[in-house]
């Protein structure tokens, strides 16, 4: 008895004019077999990527499911495996861009290649207006930049208790505009941020890079490590132990540098906004701030990195 896969694979091959030799060829079979699949057989399940790709389906389709079928999730998760690795992160924003239009109730989809031509040597050039996108509803935010370089989409679904679960007042956060306040800190983490995630360091190398004292390095990587931001090792030199260090924070330093530079250039023009949230409706619900000391009695606390 024939079934869906069958009779797709068959008609797959004849629309694209292929043999049952070609095809037994490309996925390492005999033309017998590929005659036993179109009758009542089925492939061996680790060939079946195999010959979805060579007939440049995706596997659901070679058992009948048409794409117009499937969840646009899953169809869009198809599309994206299909292109070049090159090509990914362009289509990405495509689809934010036809994200957004959606989100603001728009029927047409504007491209954006071209658009938010800047100098590429000078991202704090204030000639510069690249293309904002912002949403804002009740239920979350949606904020998109689409530059020739700079370019982002954030989506923020809200829940019940607004964002207090997720960005609560807290004395981590004291803790990293502290260390971040450190002389040469910030030169630090963009020093690191440029070295391979294999590269170990010292305190010394830190010093030696940077021009800057010692015990001011040591400051540094004693804050780094009290915020994650490295990994802590010991070298057996054979005349001792040296610590030495691994940078972890990889590509989130770039999103948190990238987002500063948005708040320190607050967008005056939009290319899509909409402001559907209510003015009633706050951000934070619970005032977490309030749980902590004021400013005179945290100052006479030893400060904590």
């Amino acid at each position: 008895m024939t079934n869906n896969f069958n009779i797709t694979l068959k008609n797959l091959r004849k629309s694209r004019g292929i043999t049952q030799e070609q095809l037994a060829e490309a996925v390492g079979v005999s033309p017998q077999a590929v005659s036993k699949w179109e009758l009542n057989g089925y492939p061996d399940a680790s060939l079946l990527p195999v010959i979805a790709d060579y007939l440049e389906v995706s596997v659901d389709e070679l058992f009948g499911k048409q794409k117009e079928d499937m969840p646009i999730e899953k169809r869009i998760v198809d599309h994206i495996k299909e292109l070049p690795p090159e090509e990914r992160f362009k289509k990405i924003m495509k689809f934010g861009r036809a994200i957004t239009c959606g989100q603001m109730d728009m029927d047409d989809f504007y491209p954006f290649d071209g658009w938010g031509h800047t100098d590429p040597d000078n991202p704090f050039d204030k000639e510069c207006n690249p293309p904002y996108s912002q949403v804002t509803t009740n239920s979350g935010f949606l904020q998109a930049r689409w530059g020739m370089k700079q370019n982002y989409l954030l989506v923020m679904p809200e829940f019940e208790d607004g964002y207090d679960d997720l960005l609560r007042y807290d004395k981590k956060y004291i803790g990293l505009y502290r260390f971040l306040s450190l002389p040469n800190a910030l030169r630090a983490m963009y020093f690191l941020a440029g070295k391979s995630r294999n590269t170990y360091f010292t305190v010394d190398s830190v010093m030696t890079a940077l021009d800057i004292e010692k015990k001011n390095a040591e400051e540094i990587i004693k804050g780094m490590t009290e915020l994650s931001f490295v990994n802590k090792a010991c070298l057996n030199t054979g005349n001792g132990e040296e610590s030495i260090y691994r940078y972890t924070a990889g590509v989130n330093f770039i999103s948190f540098m990238m987002f500063s530079y948005v708040l320190l250039n607050l967008p005056n023009s939009y290319n899509f906004q909409s402001d559907q949230r209510n003015d009633e409706k706050i951000y934070f619900k619970h005032n977490t701030y309030k749980n902590f000391e004021n400013n005179t009695n945290q100052s006479k606390e030893k400060p904590t990195i």
